[in-house]
This record gives C-alpha cells, structure tokens and sequence, in this order.
C-alpha cells in the first residue's frame, strides 16, 4: 500500500526506505513505548527502538511536519504476511476470519503521536488518511487491539470489541476490536464521514454483505447507539438495583463508558500504563494489593501507577474513557460506592456531558 496525501500543516505518506522504516521504529520508542519499563513485545532498549520480523512485511504510515520530522507512525500488517507474531492467531482470532478470506484482513498496530501534536487534530486526519489506504486497497477488515480505556473513542468511531479480552506481556490487559469497512449502514450510525468514505471506494454489490462475524463479535450492544432510557434499561437488568447509583448521575456518565466482558482468571499485572476505570454490573474482581474483592455496584481503579487485579468470575463491567478516568483521585480503597462514584461525577462535570466521546489526541492502538 502506498500513499500520499499533503495537507497544509502535514504530509501524510508511507514510509520509504530503510533510513525512514528505522525511524519508525525509534518513534515508536521515543515517543511511547519506552516508559514500558517492564518490557513489551520487540521492546530493545538497547538500540532505543521497538521492531518486530513482521515489521519487514509491513507498511508503515507516517505524518512528516514541514520540516520532515516525523509526528505520528502506524504499522499496517496483512493477516496473510509472514513472520506475524504466532500470539496473534489466538489474540485477534484470526482462523474466524478465513472464511471471509484472509486477504482482506488487515491488523493495526503501533500508532503513535508525537506528544506535542496529540491535541491538534491530527489523530483524525491521520486516521481518516490510515482508513482510506485500508479501503483503497480493499481490505474489508481492519482490526486491532487497545487498552480497555480506548475502548469507548474506538466504539465511536464505528470499531466493534469481539473474541475475548487478553493479556499482553508483560501483563497489560487488552481487548481485540474490528472494523467492518464495508458494514456502511452501521458506520453511519456512528462515524457518518467514514461511512461516505468506505462507500465511494466499495463496490456496490459488497456493500450488503455486512459482518458475518458477529459469532465473534461483542455480545452486547455499544451503548452509544442506544437511547438514554434502553441505556439505563440495559444496566438495571444486569445489576441489583440497591448497588446502582441515582440514575440521573448514570445516564451522563455512560456517554463515556463501554460495556466489557472479562473472563475468570484474566490478570492485569504489570505497573506500567494501562490507564482505565471499572464499574463492576455482574461477577468479581480481586485488587491483590488490598486484598479487596469488587462486587457488583463496585470501582476497580487503575490510576497512576495502575493498580494490578485478577478476574475472580466471568465478569461484566463498564469500561471508562481513560480521560475520564484519569481525573478520578486516587482515594482510600475502604470508600464505599456512593463516595467513589460522587469522585466519578466530580469528573464528569468537567467534562461537556453531550459531547460524544472521540479520538482525538488517542495516542496509540497497540
């Protein structure tokens, strides 16, 4: 795949040569995964760079400022590629997409943004430029995985979580999500400028083929696409009404909240990264470090440092914006639900409660 698309502020291009594709990898380094100080797949800390094999095979996106720098990466891998990491056969459940023929699956990983351009609006021309090089080429899939607190800008933008939660070394919990690049009807539910995107560049007649892999798919709805009172609706009848905060604190903060399904002995262990905030609608999660179990009506935090936990029981739980997260003061464990979720509104507050949660300044799909 190549490309190139120049804007007044960018150039947005493939990476050419082996001058730019070691750039690449340094970038990824720089400017992220080197605060991974417990490691990270391809992480090399000796040479100040995170590359892979499969990287060889891959394309590399990039957006160059005026002066050649560059301010943002993203690797491109075909599922069909050689040398992929064999984890990611069982992470990204890659046999479910052979029906649909692998040749149209691509895999997203490594988008990084350079810090001083991550609220400039460049995440969504980036990734505008990074979605129709996808269609171009004529993927129909393009998936992914990300922290559970990019969980609800992704849903946004029209990705959907399937398969099952995992862990990445060493202990970062991550869900796989996929974007259905020919499913327009759904893309204009929710990202109505992709949508006129994907439809220009996809043939007519593959338009209605929709997604047959919603056996893979999320078994819950995305919560933007409900109406306020199905929202509530959905959580009552998942959790004790005593354990529910008042719904008229509920409804705003669900704009910024995904439904997610973890299964029993899932760990998230590693004190790097991994910024997000649980609310716990059915099933048990431990905190090792205090030894408290959250229940439903419960928050497990995962502040700064992130706080490690293991999934006691099949559990359902709401998945914050790690924006929203992060404002939430780290507070005595020993608080009850009612304090915690009084810190949760604090947080919303200062937020614009109508404002549908985006990308923008998303710093990495990885």
């Amino acid at each position: 795949m190549q490309g190139d698309c120049s804007q007044k502020k960018y150039l947005l291009r493939t990476a050419r040569g082996s001058n730019e594709l070691e750039a690449v990898f340094r970038f990824r380094y720089e400017h992220f995964f080197h605060c991974f100080t417990e490691g990270y797949p391809g992480l090399d800390r000796v040479h100040s760079r995170l590359f892979e094999p499969h990287d060889l095979t891959s394309t590399h996106y990039c957006a160059f400022d005026n002066d050649g720098h560059p301010c943002a990466v993203s690797t491109a891998t075909p599922a069909t590629a050689r040398d992929i990491p064999a984890s990611w056969h069982e992470w990204l459940q890659l046999g479910g997409f052979v029906p649909r023929g692998s040749n149209g699956v691509v895999i997203s990983t490594r988008l990084v943004i350079h810090p001083s351009h991550r609220h400039n609006g460049l995440f969504d021309l980036f990734y505008r430029f990074i979605m129709e090089s996808y269609v171009k080429a004529g993927f129909e899939y393009a998936l992914h995985y990300c922290s559970p607190g990019l969980l609800c800008r992704y849903e946004a933008l029209g990705h959907r979580p399937y398969g099952e939660a995992f862990v990445v070394p060493p202990g970062l919990l991550r869900v796989p999500m996929f974007m259905a690049l020919r499913d327009i009807e759904y893309l204009r539910r929710l990202n109505p400028p992709l949508a006129e995107l994907c439809a220009t560049h996809v043939p007519a007649a593959s338009t209605a083929r929709g997604v047959n892999l919603l056996r893979l798919s999320c078994r819950q709805p995305n919560l933007l696409l409900l109406t306020p009172e199905e929202r509530l609706d959905f959580i009552r009848t998942r959790v004790e009404p005593d354990s529910l905060p008042d719904p008229l604190d509920l409804l705003p903060v669900l704009e910024h909240a995904s439904l997610l399904r973890l299964k029993a002995g899932l760990s998230h262990t590693t004190s790097t990264s991994g910024n997000f905030l649980f609310f716990v609608l059915s099933g048990a999660i431990k905190e090792p470090g205090t030894g408290r179990i959250a229940g439903p009506g419960a928050f497990v935090g995962t502040d700064s440092p992130p706080a490690p936990f293991t999934v006691v029981s099949d559990s359902l739980v709401l998945a914050f914006d790690q924006n929203l997260s992060r404002e939430v003061p780290r507070t005595d464990t020993r608080l009850d639900t009612r304090s915690w979720w009084d810190a949760l509104c604090l947080a919303r507050d200062r937020m614009l409660p109508t404002q549908r949660p985006r990308a923008t300044g998303s710093q990495e799909i990885i």
